[in-house]
């Protein structure tokens, strides 16, 4: 979680994208099952008995192979936030870049978390560092002319603070962890789920575009499922560890980023 006025630091491994085991080609995607078919497998390590253990067992398969295929996805995204914001020649550029990819790809972490393909836990692992992303390739231009980066207050757009400072710490970092009168995604998730409010950027003389106002839906009971990648056991415990699977794609995501 970002906290204001600490400076980052992503100590991983780097591990390009496209070597990853399932992630971003490294064999063919798992398909991806609907919440459609997710309504009827939710019974698999509930408690609820399948006719024999091999349906039992392909249910579990079946699940795992939806878990992975989110996970991929999720991890598709933000590789692709990280390159578009890698691509821009300077500070204004990768500020107009950050504004409708960042807006997109939460819209998409919430749309997964909401469709069953990804637990709540592995969606704020994915909002975390979206974040982290975002923080990291904005304050890489800061250094050419005309940039600084050297308050982190919300709303102080000057000459220490311009248009990359100035657009992360007022608008892209409180819509996901919340600020003073603001919700953000990531506590209403934790909170099990509702409606948040985001985006709402007004026309202003920075360098970055205005955004409309978001409003994002939770499903509380996409939040209160917690489902196990290996087994494919989905229990109705909210708040779960995570699969681990979705860290290894995005600690490989944050080095692609960072040692570029």
């Amino acid at each position: 979680m970002r906290t204001y006025g600490v400076a980052p630091h992503v100590a991983v491994p780097y591990h390009p994208l496209y070597l990853l085991p399932g992630h971003l080609g490294q064999g063919a995607p798992s398909p991806v099952v609907s919440s459609a078919d997710w309504g009827g497998r939710r019974g698999v390590g509930l408690g609820q008995s399948d006719s024999t253990s091999q349906d039992q067992s392909q249910s579990s398969k079946e699940i795992t192979a939806a878990v992975q295929a989110g996970l991929t996805i999720v991890t598709s995204l933000l590789a692709a936030h990280a390159k578009r914001l890698q691509d821009a020649k300077n500070e204004n550029a990768a500020a107009a870049q950050a504004v409708p990819s960042f807006y997109s790809t939460v819209q998409q972490i919430v749309q997964a978390l909401n469709s069953g393909q990804i637990a709540a836990s592995d969606a704020i692992s994915a909002l975390e560092q979206l974040d982290e992303i975002t923080y990291q390739s904005l304050r890489a231009y800061v250094g050419q002319p005309g940039t600084a980066w050297n308050s982190s207050t919300p709303g102080v757009c000057n000459s220490s603070c311009t248009v990359g400072c100035c657009l992360y710490t007022t608008y892209l970092h409180p819509d996901l962890f919340g600020a003073s009168g603001k919700q953000g995604v990531i506590p209403v998730i934790e909170q099990g789920g509702g409606q948040v409010n985001i985006g709402n950027i007004p026309t202003n003389k920075y360098g970055f575009p205005s955004y409309g106002q978001i409003t994002l839906t939770i499903n509380p009971s996409a939040v209160a499922m917690t489902v196990d990648p290996v087994t494919g056991a989905v229990t109705s415990v909210s708040g779960g560890d995570g699969s681990g699977l979705l860290w290894l794609g995005l600690a490989a995501v944050a080095a692609f980023f960072v040692m570029r």
